[in-house]
């Protein structure tokens, strides 16, 4: 499953021209994900993003009763830089979530805000803290869904230009009708490659 993951996301990469590839790893969970700069390849305003992400993630971080399908999320992002604050950029999103769990399915269209701020440290490598946090109260989960929770934050290094090792961690809660459920919580490392 790890190989089909990142080389489908790896050729959608490609295919379609994206301005950011990921890779996040744990102990048992694979994640990969691409961002279109919207402002690249339309007449819209700059600093507009659509991502593409899917988690598989493994019952070892999981509360989920054997392994968990995919989690696959499709979302849309503003996040400019902010004024008189240098390399803080924060962004507002929604985002579609889709699972199955447990034979239920799962919806949600989580609200959320993300940050993302080049240090102002004097180094040679540049590094960048970050975060996010997106929320689907039950008005907004369909199907089986009860609730949407994620909060993630990450450190890269930027070791190379366009090029960063992350480490990071993420718990995204996917709650049911009937149960409240930890689909994954773990620490990860990765790659990130701009274009």
């Amino acid at each position: 499953m790890l190989k089909k993951i990142v080389l489908s996301s790896m050729i959608a990469s490609s295919v379609f021209a994206s301005h950011q590839f990921e890779i996040n790893l744990s102990d048992e969970d694979v994640e990969a994900g691409v961002r279109f700069d919207l402002s690249r390849t339309n007449n819209i305003e700059g600093d507009t993003y659509l991502d593409l992400r899917v988690l598989n993630g493994d019952s070892k971080n999981s509360d989920v009763i054997g392994n968990p399908d995919p989690l696959l999320e499709g979302s849309f992002l503003i996040m400019p830089p902010v004024d008189n604050i240098l390399g803080l950029r924060i962004g507002l999103g929604v985002k579609l979530a889709w699972t199955e769990i447990e034979k239920d399915d799962y919806i949600a269209v989580p609200l959320g805000v993300e940050l993302e701020w080049r240090l102002p440290i004097v180094s040679p490598i540049p590094v960048y803290v970050g975060g996010a946090f997106y929320y689907a109260p039950d008005p907004l989960c369909f199907s089986d869904a009860d609730r949407y929770l994620e909060q993630r934050a990450n450190l890269d290094i930027e070791v190379i230009r366009n090029g960063r090792i992350t480490l990071g961690y993420r718990d995204v809660d996917t709650d049911i009708k009937t149960r409240d459920i930890v689909y994954n919580e773990t620490v990860y490392a990765g790659f990130k490659f701009l274009f």
